[in-house]
């Protein structure tokens, strides 16, 4: 008897063991960014306050050619969206697209897809929360291949 629980308690401790590392893996911030070299395109998901600025601080930096961001509220024209993130020297404006279909993740990834080809590019640099970024990459991945 004492050896089944012993077990039963075993198997809890390193399904706890599991569960906390998962979570600890899953909560912890990537580092910085490990790729210095410029991509093709700046891709931003519209949701978080400083996303865009993030990509508009890219763009200037070099890092892509081109800026798009997907999932604008269809109400949402660039003029609007680019006041929202205080003003975008006009430089910049030649060089950022907005996308109003999608909704959600998969969304996103399905229309940045068709606008990459559309391009011609064959890279991109996504900008999104970090707790977003891993189901971005599975959609991403997956929309592009």
């Amino acid at each position: 008897m004492w050896g089944v629980l012993r077990g039963l308690g075993m198997v809890g401790v390193a399904i706890c063991s599991l569960w906390l590392a998962g979570l600890i893996w899953f909560a912890a911030p990537p580092a910085d960014d490990p790729v210095a070299a410029p991509t093709d395109a700046i891709v931003v998901l519209t949701g978080g306050s400083l996303r865009l600025q993030t990509g508009i601080d890219l763009l200037r930096e070099g890092k892509g050619q081109e800026l798009f961001v997907s999932g604008v509220n269809q109400q949402v024209d660039l003029e609007d969206l680019l006041g929202s993130a205080g003003g975008v020297p006009d430089w910049a404006t030649c060089c950022i697209a907005i996308g109003h279909n999608a909704d959600n993740t998969f969304g996103n990834a399905q229309e940045t897809a068709r606008w990459i080809r559309s391009q011609g590019f064959r890279s991109l640099r996504l900008v999104t929360a970090w707790y977003h970024m891993p189901r971005s990459l599975l959609e991403f991945n997956r929309a592009l291949s």
